[in-house]
């Protein structure tokens, strides 16, 4: 559904959120990440499970890995706690949790 808009709008940033949700649609957004430069994911939603995070990054650029939480329907901490105690190096976290919306951004 989204690669039309990405390569329509190449100058368009595009943000899936949820990274795609469940697991079949994190590996179609990591597809459409490691494909179009435009292209960002949130880490919002409930189906993280440990060790996921340091998987994505593998996976695909952690530059474009944006922090979500879902809030008013997830408690925030349950994200940040992925993050926090994921297997990837202190500076992606910081990247993941801040630096990386900023460069979005413009901030």
């Amino acid at each position: 559904r989204f690669r039309a808009i990405l390569e329509r709008y190449p100058r368009v940033r595009l943000i899936l959120g949820h990274c795609g949700g469940r697991l079949e649609g994190m590996r179609e957004a990591i597809d459409l990440m490691n494909e179009f430069p435009n292209c960002y994911a949130d880490i919002s939603g409930d189906s993280w499970l440990m060790g996921q995070l340091g998987w994505l990054c593998r996976k695909t650029d952690p530059n474009r890995i944006l922090f979500g939480t879902d809030l008013n329907w997830i408690e925030p901490r349950y994200v940040l706690g992925h993050v926090l105690m994921s297997d990837v190096p202190e500076e992606i976290k910081i990247r993941i949790l801040r630096l990386n919306a900023q460069e979005l951004f413009g901030l």
